[in-house]
This record gives structure tokens, sequence and C-alpha cells, in this order.
């Protein structure tokens, strides 16, 4: 039972009537890449909230942690991982040392689980919008372990290659959220979502 009188962290999640992000990929396959841009601005938004609001990274980005509701809104759910802020406090605060899906886990996951910050969740989310474009996640292994020094050490094939028509400035967006040095990587996911948004326009006119 919940104690209001405890300091740890605690989570409210919203009934949301849809699917995941998981259940439209395993229905529809790659996706048209003005719906991957809508998904890519709804959830960068939703992270720069987050990311304002006291969770300094999410951790487990994710297809299965998207819900899509009816009305054909985005959603980011499960913050069970999630690395908590109090107000004003600097520290973090979670329950478990590490955690996460090893195919979406940012590179510094992979090598220092406690060292992450936003800036995971938007390589995460990177990865994301790169399976549902080209069909296909970019870092692959047949073992977790393989998995992870891919994810660590190896650049991320080009979108172009599996998906031709991809226009450049959506390549642009990806190729920018998979940097392995979090430092050349989009900082915040207002400004992912603000590049997104300009994609948008230039395709849409």
């Amino acid at each position: 039972d919940y104690n209001p009188s405890a300091e740890e962290p605690y989570i409210v999640m919203s009934l949301v009537e849809g699917g995941t992000l998981s259940s439209v990929f395993s229905r529809r396959g790659k996706l048209p890449y003005t719906e991957v841009i809508d998904l890519g601005i709804q959830v960068a938004e939703a992270l720069e909230f987050a990311h304002q609001h006291g969770v300094q990274a999410h951790r487990d980005i994710k297809p299965g942690n998207i819900f899509l509701t009816v009305e054909g809104r985005y959603k980011v759910g499960d913050f069970g991982i999630a690395h908590t802020r109090k107000p004003g406090d600097q520290t973090t605060h979670s329950t478990f040392i590490s955690g996460g899906t090893p195919r979406y886990m940012a590179p510094e996951q992979v090598a220092t689980p406690r060292k992450v910050d936003g800036r995971s969740d938007l390589f995460s989310l990177g990865v994301v919008l790169f399976e549902m474009l080209t069909g296909e996640r970019p870092f692959q292994g047949e073992s977790v372990a393989t998995l992870m020094y891919v994810i660590a050490n190896q650049p991320h094939p080009s979108p172009f290659e599996l998906r031709p028509d991809l226009p450049k400035t959506v390549g642009a967006v990806i190729d920018r959220a998979l940097q392995k040095d979090a430092t050349k990587r989009y900082q915040r996911g207002l400004e992912m979502a603000q590049d997104l948004r300009a994609v948008m326009q230039g395709l849409t006119g």
C-alpha cells in the first residue's frame, strides 16, 4: 500500500485505451515517414516534459512503452526504472542499479548504467524511429554481449540503405540522435522536436 509519509518516488499512470507502437509495427511493418515524424515529435515533446519535471532519464524508451490512444496520440509509459530527482535535489533516485532493453540502449547505458540522462532517452528514440522507418533495428547481435559491443563501438547503418526514398532531412535527424558521443546528440527533447517539425513543414509545405 502507498504510504503518503514516505519520501520514495511513486508512479501514477492513466488508463490508455489503445495499443502500443510495438503492436502497430507488428501489424503494419515500416511506417510512412510523415507518420514516423509525427510520432517522433510527440515522444520528443513528452520526454522534454518528463526531463524538466524530475525525471532525469526514462531508461527504457522502446515501442512497447509507447502507447497509441484511440484518438491517435502517442504517450510514453512505464517509468518503473526511471532515474528521478526530487525538487531542488541534484541526486538521482532509482530502485534498480541497471535496466532497460538492450537493443534500444544508448552506449552510456551499456557501459555505465548509472551515468545516464535525457540524452540517453533521445538516443533510444532515435533507435525507435530508425526501426519504424526501415523495418530494421540499427544495432543487432546474436547475443546480448555482442549487441552491447555493437552499440558501444560500431556506427549505425545508413537508413538510406534500407529505405532509399527516405528524405535526407529525416536521415539527418536520425543520424544526430544516434551519435555515440552524447555531447554531439540532441541535448533536449525540445531540440529534436523542433528539428522534426521543421522536417515535416518542409515535406508538407
